[in-house]
């Protein structure tokens, strides 16, 4: 049997029984109740926004460190983006990830990273990561060919 613990709803009973306990000093209610509502406006207005930000960032730099060929050091960066997957548009990160594994030349890789990105993203992002698949299997489909022209012109 497992048992799993919803950190929501915990979280919830947790502050249901400090507002319990805070009942009767209305100065400390007040204060606690400030304190959620700041952490709530927090989470909901700051780190979206931030999350933006840090997706802008990493956009540019994965694009220059794609470009100069360091795919080891895209991936270590996009290991480190704790914002973003956490607050941000988690598919930017997948589809970084599978841009990386192709141009390292790990093509099913690739194509397994842009079909969870495109599972995750919304229909107008997703169209644009079609068309990376459609690339893929170009590039896939002129590698089998290469390999048949190989093939027949050593028999």
């Amino acid at each position: 049997m497992k048992i799993e613990i919803n950190p929501r709803a915990l979280a919830l009973l947790a502050s249901t029984l400090i507002m319990a306990l805070l009942w009767s000093r209305p100065a400390l209610l007040l204060a606690y109740l400030l304190l959620v509502l700041m952490g709530l406006l927090t989470r909901l207005l700051l780190l979206p926004r931030r999350a933006a930000a840090a997706e802008r960032r990493l956009k540019r730099d994965a694009l220059r460190l794609l470009s100069e060929g360091q795919h080891a050091a895209l991936e270590a960066l996009l290991a480190r983006q704790w914002l973003i997957r956490r607050f941000g548009r988690r598919f930017v990160l997948l589809q970084l990830a599978a841009m990386a594994a192709e141009a390292d030349g790990r093509l099913d890789e690739a194509r397994r990273g842009f079909e969870a990105a495109i599972a995750q993203a919304p229909e107008a992002e997703a169209a644009a990561l079609r068309m990376n698949i459609t690339r893929l299997e170009r590039a896939q489909g002129a590698d089998a060919s290469a390999t048949r022209a190989r093939s027949q012109a050593t028999t």
